[in-house]
Parts: C-alpha cells; sequence; structure tokens
C-alpha cells in the first residue's frame, strides 16, 4: 500500500489529490466514505465515495471538490472495507492518525520596506515585500497604492520585478504624495509558493 500524499508529509498543496496504491486491482465499494478532517475537528472538510475513485490499474485516484486549507494538518479517515481484494480480504479502516499530512502555509512575509506605521518616508521609495521563500507572480492580480480610498498607482504584480527570488518591488511611477498616510493592498493569490500555495494578500489597514 502507497499513500499519496505520504503519511506525514509536510508542505503539501492545497490543490491535492488524493491517491492510494494497493496491492493489485481491487474491487470497488462504491458507497464507502472517505472523510478529510482538519486537525481538531469533527466535521469533514471533504466527503467522498470511493465509488469517486479514477482507477488505473492498483491506483485509485480521488480529486477533491474543493481546496485544503492551508497551514492545516489534515487527516484522513476510510472506511474498512473500500476496496476488495481478488481473495475477498477488505481494506483496512482509516482511522486516528494513520494517515495525516499537512498542508503547506503558503508564502509568509519577512518583511516590507517602507515598514508598517514608518513615518518620514521618502516621497519616491520603493515599495518591497520581502517573503519566507521563492515565490511566483500570479497575472491578474494587482498591488495598489492607496490614498485612503483613492487608488494613487497600480500594477499586474505579473509585471513587477522578483528580486533573489522571494522580494516583489513596486516601484510607483510618480512620487507618493506629502504628508498623506499611505496605505498598501495586495491580492490575495497575487503571490504563491512552489506548491502552489498562496499568499493571503494585504488588506484593509495591514500596510
Amino acid at each position: 500500500l502507497q499513500l499519496f500524499p505520504a503519511k506525514a508529509a509536510a508542505n503539501v498543496t492545497s490543490a491535492t489529490t488524493i491517491r492510494l496504491t494497493l496491492d493489485g486491482t481491487q474491487t470497488v465499494v462504491a458507497n464507502k466514505k472517505i472523510r478529510l478532517f482538519a486537525e481538531g475537528t469533527a466535521t469533514p472538510l471533504v466527503t467522498l465515495l470511493a465509488g469517486d475513485a479514477v482507477a488505473n490499474n492498483n491506483v485509485y485516484t480521488f480529486t477533491l471538490p474543493t481546496k485544503l486549507p492551508q497551514g492545516k494538518l489534515i487527516r484522513v479517515e476510510i472506511e474498512e472495507g473500500a476496496f476488495i481484494d481478488n481473495f475477498e480480504n477488505p481494506t483496512p479502516a482509516f482511522t486516528g492518525n494513520d494517515w495525516t499530512f499537512t498542508v503547506g502555509t503558503g508564502p509568509l512575509e519577512t518583511n516590507r520596506l517602507p515598514s508598517h506605521t514608518a513615518i518620514n518616508v521618502a516621497d519616491n521609495t520603493n515599495i518591497e515585500i520581502t517573503f519566507d521563500r521563492a515565490i511566483t507572480t500570479v497575472a491578474g492580480n494587482k498591488i495598489r497604492v492607496m490614498d485612503g480610498e483613492l487608488t494613487l498607482f497600480e500594477a499586474d504584480v505579473a509585471t513587477l520585478p522578483v528580486v533573489g527570488g522571494n522580494k516583489l518591488v513596486f516601484d510607483p511611477p510618480q512620487n507618493l504624495p506629502y504628508l498623506k498616510t499611505i496605505r498598501v493592498l495586495l491580492d490575495e493569490g497575487a503571490i504563491k509558493d512552489d506548491v502552489d500555495n498562496i499568499f493571503s494578500g494585504l488588506h484593509s489597514n495591514e500596510y
């Protein structure tokens, strides 16, 4: 028996599939349930039926209807007898911590320039956001520089340079206005990591 994601796997993509590689071709017991739980919760995030599997010889793959929450330990439970081999032996149940894995957090900020609530900032400053890992920008998402509710400047993040693999840099096309409190907004999903987990974005008065 092989499991994907593997037992105790870390930094799993939130868009993962669930896959079992069994010992030989099995008979699927279609109404048996497969449930995924977040750590510490009794209500499943996802409930699948064994009959939902796409079979390729002895490999059974399940596509989840929604992404899993980032940064969470996920527990997979499978009812006993979801699959039956040629000798009428049912697969055992998966319960408790028999099969767990952790979904990655996505990129996390480590530094901002200017810093949050900084004062006396130069009017020609760049906006720089540094992350804890290599990042990729996702086209169609924007960074916005705001004066209150007024958008001063905005750009599609895919047009911006990523310095050193992990620093997003925005050079506003004009100087910032004097004596104003400037906000920076960044769309959720504008930044992702190597397993496609996303940064949650910058909203409201976070920066």
